[in-house]
This record gives structure tokens, sequence and C-alpha cells, in this order.
């Protein structure tokens, strides 16, 4: 008998629609992001600020507001792994980045994010930050899988202005809530980044295909 395979998750039409339109503002989104280096120790640090309102024409969507100024992340709408984990990011080297719905301005998703010292290492999400409140709520559902995938594509553009490609990649469990939302972002099974620490599954998702 024929070994069955895991299913991986493929995206949303909805979602592809918006990605799809995301790509195609890409330049406005790099724009945005504010690279600029920092004296840090015996070196220097990349410093990453972001104070974006994007606003959107496509159906459903208004916009959103996408910024690297720390803010709160409400115990109710956040899990406390993802809570502490932005904040940390945040707090310790300025690796965070919050979106709002400018539709019912709220915060719908949160991500954190890793550029390792090494220019030959591509930039990493350590916490893709969704929102708990879901479960029979396909309109909180919706904002925080779009609110994600916006964030994404601002992960995107930091890698591409920084010189690391345009690829962005994670590492998650097989089986779990995250790794299912991940994988409706665009995300796929690729191999593993050597000297890199295996934290689950490698995905990658890159704009160019």
């Amino acid at each position: 008998m024929a070994r069955s395979r895991k299913r991986i998750p493929t995206i949303e039409p909805s979602l592809s629609d918006l990605s799809d339109w995301l790509g195609g503002v890409h330049d406005q989104i790099c724009r945005q992001v504010i690279v600029h280096e920092k004296e840090h120790g015996s070196g220097k640090r990349t410093v990453v600020t972001i104070d974006h309102r994007l606003s959107c024409d496509l159906g459903g969507n208004a916009g959103w507001h996408v910024r690297t100024r720390q803010t709160f992340l409400p115990n109710a709408h956040f899990s406390s792994e993802v809570r502490t984990k932005v904040k940390n990011a945040a707090q310790m080297r300025g690796r965070a980045i919050y979106c709002d719905d400018l539709l019912d301005p709220e915060l719908v998703a949160a991500v954190a994010y890793h550029v390792d010292e090494d220019s030959r290492m591509p930039v990493f999400l350590t916490e893709l930050g969704f929102r708990t409140d879901i479960a029979g709520n396909a309109v909180i559902r919706s904002k925080t899988l779009s609110g994600a995938l916006v964030l994404k594509h601002y992960v995107h553009a930091i890698s591409d202005r920084i010189g690391r490609g345009d690829s962005v990649h994670i590492e998650l469990a097989p089986g779990s809530e995250e790794f299912d939302l991940a994988c409706q972002l665009g995300f796929k099974p690729a191999p593993k980044i050597k000297g890199y620490r295996p934290g689950g599954m490698h995905l990658r998702q890159s704009l160019s295909g």
C-alpha cells in the first residue's frame, strides 16, 4: 500500500488575489522600509523602521497601518508565546512589525524576524503572530490572515533592501495551527539552511517564484 503524504494546505483564493496585489505594490512597500546602520558594540547593527498606511482598492480591503513602533498585543487576541516573542524581538533588536486593519482599526497581526550577522543567511521569521480569537469567526480569521500576509510582504521588502534576496524563511511544526496558517500565506516546504538550528519543518516563500 502506498504511503499517504501529509497534505500541505494551499493558499485561499481571496488571499491569492491579495498576494498578487501586494506583489504589484512591492516597490511602494520597499520605499517605506527605512534601513540604516547603528553603532552597536564593536560593530554595526541594521536598524529598520516602518510607519506606513497602505491603502488598498481590492474588494473587501480598505488597507493597513504597518509600523515598527512597539505596540501592545492584547491578551485576548494573541497567545502568550506570540506576545513574549514579539515583545522580546522589539525590545532587544527592534525586529518586530505590527499591522492594524484600517477598515476597523485594531491590531490584526504581528511578526518577529531575524537578520543574521552572516550576510549569506536569508531573513527568517521567528514568529508569525496570528490572532487567537478566530475560531468560529470568519471575519477575524480573514483579517488576521490578510494582516500577516501584508507583514510578510514587508519582510520580503526588508530582505530585498538589505541585499538578502526576496525570500523569507520560517520553521514550524507540521500539523500545528501556525503551520497550516503559514501555508495559507504561500509558504512551502524547502531544504533546511546549513548553519541554522532546526526548529521544525523548513518553509520558504519567494516573490520571484
